[in-house]
Parts: C-alpha cells; structure tokens; sequence
C-alpha cells in the first residue's frame, strides 16, 4: 500500500490544494473566485458562497493540520478573514448565504446546512491555527437551539439525513475543540441517537433517495463519529448499521457495468464528490474485514478518479467523470458548491488511516 499512500498525498499536495492556492485565490477583492472553469476562465463577477468559503476554511485548516505546510496555514488565516468581513452576520455568529445576497436563505434547510458549515469550519480553524480565538463557543451557544429544534423535526430518513449528516459534522468538529462542553455533548448524544433511530427503520427505498454520495459518507462517518465519542455514545450500537451500508456501497459498485458508482437510481452521471466518499467507504469496507480481497474494490475506484475525475495537468477534480470524447473544458472547478471538501476529506481521511497503520505495524515490531 505504500505506492497507494505516496498517491493519496501527491494528489493532496501536488493537484488538489496548489489550484485553490494559485488559480483560484481573489487576489484583487479577497476570497476566492466564485467560478472557475475546467479550461481556466474566471468569471471575475461569480457571486461568492457562504458554504463555499466555510468549505475551503475547513479544507486549508485541515490540509495544514496534516502536513504543517506553512501556506495553507497563510490561505486558512486569509480565508478567515474575507468571511469575518465579507459573509457573516451583524453579530459574526451566522454565515450568510452569499456575498451577493446575503441572508436570503431559500428554505431552512439551506440555512441549517449553512450554519452547520460555519460551525465546522470555524471549529477546525481554531483548534488547528487559532485557539485563542473563542469564536466557535459563541457560535455553538447561537445555533444550540436550532439543532434541538431539528430533533423534534418529523420525517423519514431521506427527507431528513441532509441535516442530521451536517449537524453530527458541526457539533462533532466543536466537541474537538470544547470536548467538555455539556451541552455540546447532549446535543450529539441527541443526534446521533435519532439518526441512529432513523437508520434502523429505514428500508431500500429510501436508501435510494439519500443518494450513493450521502449513503457512502454516512457509512464511513458514524464509525469515526461513534470511535472518537464512545464514552457519550457506549449504549448505542451503531457499527452493524455502519457495516451494513458500506456494502450496499461495495455491491452497488460491484454491479456497475461502467467504472465508479453514479448519484442514484435516475442518475448514472459519476460526480466526483460522490466518488470521494464512496473511496472512503471501500476503505472501511476492506478495513472491516482486514483485507481479504476486498482492498480490489477500492483500488479501481482510486484508479478510476485518477484517470477520469483528478485533473493533473491543471489541477483539481473534475466536477464529473471526464468523458471519452470531450475534455469538459466548460465545467466548473470553482463554483458555487465546489470546493476541496468531498475530495480533500476523502483522501486526508485515508492518509492519516495508512499513516496510523503503519505507525501502529512498526510499534508492533518493535515489542
């Protein structure tokens, strides 16, 4: 797996995160461009997103708490700045939809999904670049409420899953930083016990409305949720539901007469985010069983991304599975919603997974 390894950091360090740095860095207004197309072109009058730059906070703090590369600590400390005056709130304790238009949120769960961004995003920077800075605490003490207010909310799981999926990462990042934060931890406990609830009745219909990008994510992080939690979590039995998903994901992959795994039923198109988590889910699906054949699975996954989806020659992933007969030149890079999250977080998360393993298999030897 060591050549898998030196790949997963190269396309950290050598496509992902130098295209944000340099190609997509507003060096006249700040921030980061709001478009950029596979073929380069800036739309210089994009409107800028809330998410989007809470999303590339999250991913320079991250990358720079992995590598300690000095400029991704200077872009995260960059980023910060342009959403501290740019797209936050009066109170600095909300983060606004757009540069553009500010607090006009479509429906509440775009606004959810946007605080929850904020929360996350601000909790990884402070805990890996600013731990003076206190702003998280606030943040969380604002929104308390509307996570509480979500676990009354009625519905199935596929009506509800976006929320939760984004509250448990919220609170999940500010328990990294206040790990004693009482209501923090209730709030979790709270969540992932209804989320927990709605998975156990859920049935293959409504699997398929989550969609194959959401269905991955959730099989691969209520494990690390439950792991780095178990003392707040120790009554609930998560791991059989996690299990079960990561090999709807592998047999679904498995079933693909064409590389990779699509969005959903009605929709065949290989999106790269979804590609992302479904690489981590065929992580944990060959960890679940050390091994034993299954490591096949994500390997052509990985090579599917590298071939299909990752941009060498100009950075980036591409926001869906290159086709044989065009160059997807008027895709976009930059837009939006797109940003190193999906892509980053996939492969830093198996990173640091090869990277313990291996620590762990040379402690041993040494015994």
């Amino acid at each position: 797996m060591n050549s898998f390894e030196e790949q997963i950091k190269s396309e950290i360090t050598m496509c992902i995160m130098p295209f944000w740095m340099y190609k997509a860095s507003d060096q006249q207004n700040g921030g980061y461009w709001g478009s950029v197309l596979a073929n380069g072109f800036i739309d210089k009058n994009a409107d800028k997103g809330g998410i989007f730059h809470a999303r590339l906070l999250w991913s320079f703090s991250s990358a720079y708490e992995c590598f300690r590369t000095e400029s991704y600590k200077e872009h995260a400390i960059r980023c910060y700045a342009f959403i501290a005056s740019k797209l936050t709130s009066e109170t600095g304790l909300e983060l606004v939809w757009s540069q553009t238009l500010g607090e006009r949120f479509a429906t509440h769960e775009d606004y959810l999904v946007t605080q929850c961004y904020y929360l996350y995003a601000i909790s990884k920077y402070e805990q890996v670049i600013s731990p003076h800075l206190g702003k998280s605490k606030k943040i969380f003490a604002h929104l308390e409420n509307l996570f509480t207010e979500y676990l009354l909310k009625k519905g199935k799981a596929g009506e509800l899953w976006r929320g939760y999926l984004h509250m448990l990462e919220a609170v999940d990042a500010y328990l990294q930083v206040d790990p004693n934060n009482l209501s923090a931890q209730s709030v979790f406990s709270g969540l992932f016990e209804r989320a927990s609830q709605l998975l156990r009745t859920i049935d293959d219909e409504q699997i398929s409305s989550l969609n194959w990008g959401r269905i991955s994510a959730t099989s691969w992080l209520l494990s690390t949720y439950y792991q780095a939690h178990s003392t707040l979590l120790s009554n609930m039995s998560i791991e059989p539901i996690a299990q079960s998903l990561r090999t709807k994901v592998a047999q679904e992959m498995e079933m693909q007469q064409q590389p990779g795994i699509p969005l959903c039923q009605l929709d065949s198109t290989r999106y790269g985010w979804v590609q992302a988590e479904a690489m981590v889910s065929l992580w944990f699906y060959a960890k679940d069983s050390l091994g034993h054949g299954r490591s096949n699975t994500l390997l052509k996954q990985w090579q599917f991304i590298r071939e299909r989806i990752s941009d060498h020659q100009f950075g980036e992933w591409r926001i869906e599975a290159l086709k044989e007969d065009t160059q997807g030149s008027t895709l976009e890079k930059a837009g939006f919603w797109k940003c190193p999250y999906h892509n980053l977080r996939a492969c830093l998360t198996i990173y640091k997974e090869l990277f313990a393993s291996k620590t762990t298999l040379r402690e041993t030897q040494c015994k």
